[in-house]
This record gives C-alpha cells, structure tokens and sequence, in this order.
C-alpha cells in the first residue's frame, strides 16, 4: 500500500521561503483501529530515529492494503530547521539556535481539562482534540516560531491513539518512556529499560499526550483503550545504523500488530526489563571544569559509590586527578558526549532504584 503525502508548513523563512515538514499517510480499512503517529527527528541531531521511520515507510508500503487497520502518520523528519543547523562540525540541532530552547519542551500540556463524570475515551479524547484547537486558534496569529512549529506537530499527534517520539541521547542506551499502563506495548521494543512518566508534563510530546490520561484514567475505564505517548531512545546521536533500525523498525510494527493496527500476531516476547518512574533519574555532576575520562559504559549497573571515571583539573598550581563516584545505584543510561566539561554539567544520567519486570506475549491483546 502506498502512504499518502503531504507538506505542512510550519514557518516562513526571511527569504520568502516556506519550511516544511513532510507527513506520510497510510489510510486504515477499519475506522475501529487505533491512529499511530510517529515522528522523528525533534532533535536535529538525533538521526537514527529517521532511519527507523524510513524503514517503516518501507514495510508498510510493501504490505497488502487490508494488512493496515488502523490509520498510520510517519514524519520521518518533524524539524528540518533543527537538522539543517550546523555550526563547524557542530549540530545545533537540540536547541533552537534564535532561542537556546529545547525543540521538544514546547507541546501543550491539556491535563487540566477534566473528563465530565462518565465520559467514554473517546468521548475525552474528542475534548483534547478540541481543546487543542481551540488553543492554535487563538495562538496561531501570535506565537513564537517554536510555538507554532510544536503546535503543527501536535495537532497530528493529538488525533492518535497511539504516539512514538523518537529521540537518541548524546551517548545513550536504548530506553523507552511511557505511562505504566502501556508497558505491554512498550515490551514490543528494541529497549532494555523502561521509564514510566509520572504524570509531570514539562512539554515534551510523550508527556503532552500521555498525562491527561495518566491524571484522569480512574474516571475513565479500561487502560487498554487509552491513548499514549511513547519517547524511544535509540542510542547515540549524529549516526545512523541501518540494521539496527531494521530491528527498532520490527518492535514497533510489533507493537502495532499488539494493539490491533495491523493484522497478523506481534513477535513471541519472553523478555526481562529495568523499570522505574521518571522521578527516580539522578544525574552525575561534574564537581569542577575540567577533562573527564569516562570510565562506565550506559547500559551499566552500578553502585552507590562506585567510581564512574577521573576528573582531570586544571584550576590549580599543578593540573590534578579527582575520582567522581554514582551517587547512587541504578542503570546507567545517558553519557556526556565530550571530555571537555564545565563545572556542574551532567556526565552521567542514573536510573534507579529499579523493578525488573519479565513480560511473556504470545498473542495480540485485542
């Protein structure tokens, strides 16, 4: 089946050019199914993601039309601007190079917006769709170019039931965020370490979609029916792997096959996972400036107290060694991508106290 396209434009450009994201369409035979919308590429720099959405586009279209049940939108790339700016060898491509603002701390948090006593999902779901809306009505005459190009991004995303944001850290494992009720779903994915969010939305796309659910889901019925929002970590940024998007590509028409977006069974699963909220991340600091020689690798379990590498200082009479220890036990997912750091920069990011949780599926769920 071959997708539709489609260029939606999210900025004018001092030239009088337009800039634009390109969106991919397959349409679902089955008005049942769930939505999916996934995007890569927020972070100019983190390019793997773009790698699994092109593979993606492959699958799908080699598969027969009545194989997609459910309506499938693909942004191989959600922020050519991020991607496109370069300074040297340098991509500026996380922050806005106008602003120094994160590209993904911009989506509007819609928690507030209580379902009525009795509301159905989808009867909610109608709401934050409207509520949106409503919002890019008012804003879209008047906002910054962050605000609108998030606003773009998000009007497809709220529309799903299901949402992939894919990211890669500057050096990083391969990990996966989402609310506590789709870990099932997030099982189906090329990760070893799950973070479940917490309901705290600080404007990233996962949480903007994910916690309306997560804050009102007593009111709301059976967790197999709510939407959510996925961040998938996909390793290091500014590379690509293509076979390694092959199998990142995999998991997540596994987890479409899961929810009954596409036909057929997900992939058998008999596999174990590190669980823990998001409030359970303690960063490594850098205790002075200075050259740092890393000496854990992300994917590594540690110890309080275990040393995770050697400060070289130079602020004294004489340059100095000095050892930077875990300041506490978990999983070691992110990693600085330089030696070259400043007094308080986060070297590492450490995951823990975690739960291993083991998850066996041999069948679609619906």
């Amino acid at each position: 089946m071959q997708p539709t396209s489609e260029a939606i434009p999210v900025r004018t450009l001092p030239s009088g050019h337009v800039l634009t994201v390109r969106s991919f369409r397959f349409s679902g035979c089955s008005v049942e199914a769930p939505r999916v919308y996934i995007q890569a590429g927020v972070h100019g720099t983190e390019v793997q993601g773009t790698a699994v959405v092109a593979q993606l586009l492959a699958e799908l279209s080699n598969l027969p039309q009545d194989s997609i049940l459910g309506e499938i939108v693909l942004v191989p790339n959600a922020n050519p601007h991020g991607l496109n700016s370069k300074s040297g060898e340098h991509t500026v491509g996380p922050f806005d190079p106008a602003t120094g603002l994160n590209w993904n701390r911009a989506y509007s948090d819609l928690s507030s917006l209580e379902p009525p006593k009795g509301s159905s999902v989808s009867a909610y779901k109608t709401l934050l769709v409207n509520r949106l809306e409503e919002m890019w009505s008012k804003k879209s005459a008047s906002c910054s170019a962050m605000q609108r190009h998030a606003f773009s991004l998000q009007r497809m995303a709220q529309r799903a039931d299901i949402v992939l944001d894919l990211h890669t850290s500057a050096r990083g494992n391969r990990y996966v965020y989402g609310p506590a009720y789709a870990q099932t779903a997030m099982a189906q994915l090329n990760v070893t370490d799950f973070i479940t969010l917490s309901g705290r939305c600080d404007g990233a796309l996962d949480e903007a979609i994910s916690c309306p659910w997560i804050r009102h889901r007593a009111r709301l019925g059976s967790d197999s029916e709510m939407p959510f929002g996925l961040t998938l970590e996909l390793g290091d940024q500014e590379q690509i792997d293509l076979e390694e998007a092959k199998r990142d590509a995999q998991g997540i028409l596994s987890l479409l096959r899961l929810n009954g977006v596409l036909t057929g069974p997900p992939q058998p699963l008999f596999q174990s996972f590190h669980v823990a909220s998001d409030q359970n991340f303690h960063p490594v600091y850098a205790p002075s400036g200075g050259l740092f020689q890393f000496e854990v690798q992300p994917g590594s379990s540690v110890r309080a107290g275990d040393r995770m590498g050697t400060l070289l200082r130079l602020d004294g009479a004489h340059p100095q060694l000095e050892p930077v220890h875990a300041p506490k036990a978990g999983r070691v997912l992110t990693q600085y991508p330089s030696a070259i750091c400043h007094q308080g920069v986060e070297l590492y990011k450490i995951l823990g106290p975690c739960e291993v949780l083991s998850f066996v599926v041999e069948s679609p769920l619906k």
